[in-house]
């Protein structure tokens, strides 16, 4: 093995240099248990320095984000870690050795599935029309090497998602994006990228985004030619030549498990157009623009390339940008943790003071004294109904005290989950259920509708003539949501409002709504009393005749092996939650592999058990997910700590029921061989009827329909009295 040294670049690499961290002979074995949840080994360098080298970048970035200038009393003689990427000199100088790849002329001299070039795909007219197009538009980005500009949608670098709405393709590029649609297996385009290199420029390797762009991606070379490099693990590298004018086509394959970059240099190597003889030095251009044309996706991608796809949590290295943004956080004084700590604390007394509980985004926290009366005026006719203190009829704790305790687990596995993963969830939730759908297209027209737990706010476009008044009780997902209100090209312009806001104690008049949803939410509530005190609400806010579509998860999922992995809420769970004993840090990595107890299945499929920890999965290149890394350490401010202390028992909930033995874990935890943040999420799932029983014992609502559609129970009721 070479020698180590620290990288000069900053770029992530497999390795990382450790300062500060004592003895580094004498301290091995416990370094090597700090780098455990990333899988490192550990390698001792002089005096108080140390390297280690992990499985993957994504896993040393994730390290690196989670662990600087954190201090453990498993290291004697240490003090705050400082980590920095390093090398291999044996790497560099391999690197170094490697022969400059020669360009091929064709995509088929490549042979990489998927991958085509039409040269001359446009004239030089209309070449020069493009391009004085471009050089018109005042939104241009500058980058750190090169400028951008973006119609349809924006792109996010740091996060690798689609950003905010811009305007729309220019008519010159609309005509060319007209005639890419034509080619066999194209899909229709509504987003380009236009990005201008300087002599010498290239960009990095990368795919195309699994989860922001479906189809195949198409770039139109424009100024000047081009060599792109195409590689995957286990296959050699091969180069393509662009000439100007050209049309290169990535789909399948090519588009989904090759990564593709232009090297920066001024010149390129290319076969001779002969097919004999030597190869070519081709030089760079003063000024290339490619035209890149994309179809934004809309749902997750489920493609057969699951190591490469995001959507299916494969790990992707973090960019430039959020290394930057990451190295800053860093540099801050570490005199505003113990504040931002002092800070998250107070929240998360007020929140077990609170009566808190919530769903998929908008849900619940139990009301104040204040908003109990005002519920107690508009409430007439429904005073028969169970009230949020109200001692469930199942078995879970009863009373006041116990009503805190269910709060007090979903805030702390529903409301501070939904509050992190925020921006990630939002960007997965894109398609509109067609039953949802239905249900707001047969409301009358101009109707005001309620959008309780309205997520990233993905229903409000549906009916254009009404209103929708949207709220979550997560301010992640809500500031989502409010960027479409935003007129174009910033948003849709959208005629409906959102707030941050509780379901157990919505802020509507009683009687002014003509229709509610209540979509993914109500399974994040833990007993049976706090559901019908929410559906409750939904009640109330419904004028007479307007009707409340709720959907739930039901116990008859299609994939029940999924179920069978999810972690069964038990009163283990609960009991190493509140006492913070040391075997709750054991019990988190059981709960987040989904190991444990597995839930019962009878013999016509259906999960016997209904309380179930869902592990969400932040992938190590969200922008988030640094954050929620440190937290996971125990490091973060504002994160729930996986060591106990008194504010943990505070918060930590008894679960609901009694279903196995495994405890399951409050803090996040690092799952270095999926290269993400694995949190998890209070569901209960219903059994057939559950739903309806809830509705049948609202005073003043009918049930009008109820249906199963894709692993879900819904619920149509209208309100009669």
């Amino acid at each position: 093995m070479g020698q180590f040294r620290r990288s000069l670049t900053g770029v992530p690499t497999r390795h990382l240099a450790v300062g500060n961290c004592g003895p580094a002979e004498a301290n091995q074995e416990a370094l090597e248990a700090v780098f455990a949840p990333y899988g490192g080994t550990v390698t001792p360098g002089r005096g108080h320095m140390a390297f280690v080298s992990l499985l993957t970048a994504d896993a040393t970035a994730a390290a690196l984000a989670a662990l600087q200038g954190s201090t453990h009393a498993s290291l004697p003689g240490s003090g705050p870690l400082a980590l920095k990427y390093a090398e291999l000199d044996d790497d560099s100088a391999a690197a170094s050795l490697e022969p400059p790849l020669v360009a091929v002329r064709s995509a088929e001299g490549c042979g990489i599935p998927g991958l085509t070039c039409h040269p001359g795909f446009v004239s030089a007219e209309e070449e020069a029309e493009l391009l004085r197009e471009a050089d018109a538009q005042q939104h241009w980005q500058c980058l750190a090497r090169r400028r951008v500009l973006h119609f349809g949608a924006a792109f996010d670098y740091e996060a690798r998602d689609v950003g905010a709405p811009q305007q729309p393709i220019p008519p010159a590029a609309r005509r060319i994006a007209d005639r890419i649609e034509l080619l066999p297996g194209s899909v229709a385009i509504d987003q380009l990228t236009a990005n201008e290199y300087g002599p010498g420029v290239g960009i990095a390797p990368h795919v195309e985004t699994h989860a922001a762009f479906t189809g195949a991606i198409v770039s139109l070379c424009l100024g000047g030619p081009a060599v792109m490099v195409f590689r995957r693990d286990g296959h050699t590298p091969r180069a393509l030549f662009l000439p100007p004018r050209s049309l290169l086509v990535m789909a399948d394959e090519a588009r989904h498990a090759w990564q593709h970059y232009i090297p920066h240099r001024k010149s390129d190597l290319v076969a001779s157009a002969s097919g004999a003889g030597e190869a070519e030095v081709v030089p760079r251009a003063e000024r290339r623009v490619s035209f890149t044309f994309r179809q934004v996706r809309r749902a997750p991608c489920a493609c057969q390339w699951p190591e490469h796809c995001d959507s299916q949590l494969a790990p992707l290295a973090p960019t430039r940008a959020a290394l930057k943004r990451m190295a800053l956080e860093q540099q801050q004084p570490t005199q505003q943790q113990p504040q931002a700590q002092g800070q998250a604390e107070q929240q998360q007394a007020a929140a077990s003071r609170e009566d808190a509980s919530a769903g998929n985004g908008c849900c619940t926290s139990a009301p104040t004294q204040q908003q109990q009366q005002q519920q107690q005026a508009c409430h007439a006719g429904c005073s028969d109904a169970p009230s949020p203190g109200a001692a469930p009829s199942d078995g879970s704790p009863a009373g006041e005290g116990g009503d805190r305790q269910l709060a007090a687990l979903e805030a702390q596995y529903v409301h501070r989950v939904y509050d992190a993963i925020a921006p990630h969830f939002a960007s997965t939730r894109f398609a509109v259920w067609p039953k949802v759908r239905a249900f707001l297209e047969g409301l009358p027209r101009g109707a005001l509708v309620a959008d309780v737990g309205c997520g990233n706010g993905k229903y409000f476009a549906v009916r254009r003539d009404g209103f929708v008044l949207g709220s979550d009780r997560s301010a992640g997902l809500a500031s989502v949501a409010a960027r479409r209100l935003q007129p174009p090209p910033l948003g849709e312009g959208l005629r409906a409002d959102v707030a941050v806001a509780d379901g157990m104690a919505l802020p509507y008049r009683a009687g002014t709504c003509d229709g509610v949803l209540c979509i993914a939410v109500l399974h994040h509530i833990a007993s049976p009393a706090r559901r019908q005190a929410l559906l409750e609400q939904l009640l109330r806010v419904l004028r007479l005749g307007g009707r409340a579509l709720v959907t739930v998860w039901a116990t008859e999922q299609e994939n029940m092996r999924k179920v069978r992995s999810w972690q069964p809420v038990s009163a283990a769970s609960a009991a190493a939650a509140d006492s913070g004993a040391a075997s709750a840090a054991a019990s988190a990595d059981q709960a987040a592999s989904g190991s444990g107890c597995a839930s019962e299945s009878t013999t016509d499929g259906t999960v016997a058990s209904g309380d179930y920890f869902v592990p969400w999965h932040l992938p190590f290149h969200r922008a988030e997910a640094a954050a929620a890394a440190r937290a996971a350490s125990g490091g973060g401010a504002g994160a729930a700590p996986q060591q106990g202390s008194n504010q943990d028992s505070t918060s930590a909930a008894a679960a609901p029921h009694a279903a196995g033995p495994s405890p399951a874990a409050a803090a996040p935890r690092l799952d270095g061989a999926k290269g993400a943040v694995v949190f998890q999420r209070y569901y209960h799932l219903f059994e057939r009827g559950e739903l309806e029983g809830l509705v049948a014992r609202l005073p003043g609502a009918a049930l009008v329909d109820s249906f199963y559609d894709k692993d879900n129970w819904c619920a149509v009721f209208e309100r009669v009295v």
